[in-house]
């Protein structure tokens, strides 16, 4: 029995801790697709690495970036991959010196809701790309483009979602694990109290 409840015990406190890496730091994919009729056109897309602001419960900073992507006619005929503008005044807005767009990198995820702000997100690209997407007034999602070669911006508006995480199977398991190790105590219980 007591083996049992340990085992239930270190369940219980490795879903508790992976509950916590996660209300830290999530991953979240994202997608924006230029609204129809709107030119140019844009498509983009990737993970994103949110990390929770201290002393905050729905404000996150984007600490990361993978396999962030665009295409579109706003860029040409081929795609390009993006690279996080690292933010270090967050979660203050910062003005970036070689483009000179003013970011925050900051996400609200509250009440169902993921919103950007009027500063949003800015990634670069290695053709000199810049690209920043935002939410004006905080109404729907924007985008804006510019490229430092040409100094060619446009402002395609569009959407912009994020998808919530799957539990990762490590979460899955040990919460899985806990009713089993519970049942199998109330078994033991119930075949010694009948002997």
């Amino acid at each position: 029995m007591r083996r049992l409840a340990v085992l239930a015990l270190a369940a219980i406190a490795a879903v508790s801790l992976a509950g916590e890496s996660v209300a830290g730091s999530v991953d979240y994919t994202f997608s924006f697709t230029s609204g129809t009729g709107v030119t140019p056109t844009v498509q983009a897309g990737g993970t994103l690495e949110l990390t929770l602001n201290s002393g905050s419960t729905d404000q996150y900073t984007v600490t990361g970036a993978t396999n962030v992507t665009i295409s579109g006619t706003a860029i040409g005929p081929t795609s390009e991959s993006l690279t996080l503008v690292t933010n270090t005044s967050a979660p203050s807005s910062s003005t970036d010196p070689t483009s000179g767009i003013q970011f925050d990198n900051q996400i609200v995820l509250a009440n169902g809701l993921k919103m950007l702000n009027d500063n949003g997100l800015l990634f670069s690209g290695p053709s000199g790309l810049y690209v920043n997407f935002y939410t004006p007034g905080q109404n729907n999602a924007d985008f804006a483009l510019i490229h430092i070669d040409t100094t060619y911006e446009s402002n395609p508006s569009g959407t912009f979602s994020l998808s919530v995480p799957e539990p990762s199977s490590f979460i899955l398991a040990a919460t899985a694990l806990v009713p089993a190790i519970v049942t199998a105590a109330r078994r033991r219980r119930r075949a010694r109290a009948a002997h």
